[in-house]
């Protein structure tokens, strides 16, 4: 037997998660992109916007997004929908837009493949993974505050250009390239991105080589400013690994480790949407980076524990039970 399930694109992090659930599952899982299934893994908004048609459909709709509230259109509740999301900031943005929130259930971690590298020996001090928003030519991007136009510095420093290519610096890789190159400790980093820097390509990985290399770090650098969930710190902390991580998003929620202040927080348009935005200053950043690598022994082993522990809660067993998914067809 075989469950349809919905997801809105190939090789995306919602196609990912999609496959971690199914190696825990008796049967089978059937993708389709261009209507709805009895589990629906998506973007909130593109999900709620393109299938609302479908709702007086008995399904499960497991979604988040990283658009502003400030975007967001006004949709009719759904019925029959079971609606999950995976943060509480997601699952205000939803409610703005007029859709009940059932409850809230993070994304599924591998346990069977993270239970095997928790001792992995640390031999680097910081990794980080994520791809940067893609631009085909150089353009200018539009930041608002809040509906308030800004211009200035600030207005272009997330905004790079590498060959024929521009980039939104969304997932602060330029912060983790240039801050641990000042400190002296990029040898001692791996970055895994589309961005030109990388040290290593996105997807390139198998699933052990991945959370070989989380658990080979003594830190996971979550300086994402834009995030729905957020997959790879959370993975990493299923090894054992703290974040350093921007205090806000879905991070503020879930990760263990040492939070960054947000400085500001503004919506900014890209091609993938008017993204929310959380910022913190450089020498906040630094400041938590320095602490880090000056921290006892005592002191990190205490935060690797409460890691790991809280790591359970994304334990994939135990997502599918809070999913409600049928143990067999």
């Amino acid at each position: 037997m075989k469950l349809p399930v919905h997801i809105p694109c190939t090789g995306c992090s919602f196609d990912y998660i999609a496959d971690v659930l199914q190696k825990y599952l008796p049967y089978k899982f059937v993708k389709i992109r261009f209507s709805t299934g009895k589990l629906n893994i998506s973007d909130a908004f593109f999900f709620l916007l393109h299938f609302s048609h479908h709702s007086d459909e008995d399904i499960i709709a497991w979604i988040d997004t990283t658009i502003s509230p400030e975007a967001v259109p006004k949709v009719m509740d759904k019925g029959k929908w079971s609606v999950y999301t995976t943060s509480d900031w997601n699952k205000e943005l939803i409610e703005k837009m007029g859709v009940h929130v059932k409850g809230i259930i993070p994304r599924p971690v591998d346990e069977d493949i993270a239970k095997k590298y928790i001792n992995g020996e640390k031999t680097l001090e910081f990794v980080t993974l994520g791809d940067d928003i893609e631009y085909q030519t150089a353009m200018v991007v539009k930041k608002t505050v809040f509906k308030r136009e800004v211009t200035g510095e600030k207005h272009n420093k997330y905004t790079f250009r590498a060959g024929d290519k521009s980039y939104y610096d969304k997932k602060g890789m330029i912060d983790v390239e240039n801050i641990t190159r000042e400190l002296g400790v990029r040898d001692r980093t791996r970055i895994v991105s589309n961005v030109p820097f990388a040290d290593i390509r996105t997807h390139t990985l198998s699933e052990d080589d991945k959370y070989k290399l989380y658990a080979s770090a003594k830190w996971y650098l979550a300086l994402s400013r834009v995030e729905g969930f957020g997959m790879p710190p959370v993975e990493a902390m299923a090894v054992g690994t703290p974040s350093i991580y921007i205090n806000g998003h879905a991070f503020k929620q879930w990760l263990v480790g040492i939070p960054i202040d947000v400085e500001d927080v503004y919506d900014v348009e890209t091609p993938a949407g008017v993204l929310r935005v959380w910022n913190a200053k450089e020498s906040d950043i630094k400041y938590a980076i320095k602490t880090a690598m000056e921290m006892s022994k005592e002191e990190y082993e205490d935060l690797r524990t409460m890691a790991l522990e809280r790591s359970k809660e994304f334990y994939a067993r135990r997502i599918i039970k809070m999913l409600g998914l049928p143990e067999k067809l």
